[in-house]
């Protein structure tokens, strides 16, 4: 792969003050998959660090001020497969096995991340994969659902059962751009995700 596409592999927008969207902007819109940096005031999160392809420790590094912990929502390659390149990272303790490289923290239900001014709850929906996992942050009421909401329906309906008593005003999905209260309502209620 030519260099200079590596040297700008990736694009970022700020949704909310200290939640940065990340993508890998060569890729085909249908593969691209949302990597979430959430910026916290003693600790930092990075939540599905994509395909290592491109140098994605450089591109969050000038926006850090305090650690970082990579985390994935499953085992897949296109959210998994850039833990490898983070110290510390983590992964729901069901998935361990599929990685390559066994991430430092193995992560269950209830476990909650202290940003410091934000405590994130790993809360495991199954779906995607056996140890997939959403993050919730009931204090903002944000939701970051990984793949849970792109799963075959068969998968996902036990996961979106989880999440159906949350308090959730903000989604930010595995793909696509984040979006309200309703639509997660809606899906939910259809159970069809095609729509997110």
């Amino acid at each position: 792969m030519h260099s200079h596409l590596l040297e700008n592999w990736y694009s970022h927008d700020v949704i909310v003050p200290g939640v940065v969207r990340i993508w890998e902007r060569h890729l085909l819109p249908a593969h691209r998959s949302n990597t979430w940096l959430i910026l916290g005031k003693n600790w930092n999160l990075l939540i599905d660090p994509g395909r290592d392809i491109g140098d994605l420790p450089g591109f969050v590094g000038p926006w850090l001020r305090c650690p970082l912990t990579a985390v994935a929502t499953n085992c897949h390659t296109e959210t998994a497969g850039g833990l490898n390149r983070f110290p510390d990272s983590a992964i729901h303790l069901y998935d361990a096995d599929e990685l390559s490289t066994v991430p430092k923290r193995l992560l269950h239900d209830g476990h909650i991340f202290d940003l410091g001014n934000r405590q994130l709850e790993v809360i495991h929906v199954a779906g995607p994969s056996a140890g997939a996992i959403v993050l919730y942050e009931a204090e903002r009421k944000e939701l970051f659902t990984g793949g849970l909401l792109y799963a075959p329906l068969e998968q996902r309906q036990e996961g979106l059962q989880r999440i159906a008593g949350l308090t959730v005003d903000t989604v930010f999905p595995g793909k696509r751009n984040h979006f309200g209260r309703q639509r997660l309502r809606s899906i939910i209620a259809a159970g069809n995700a095609e729509t997110a």
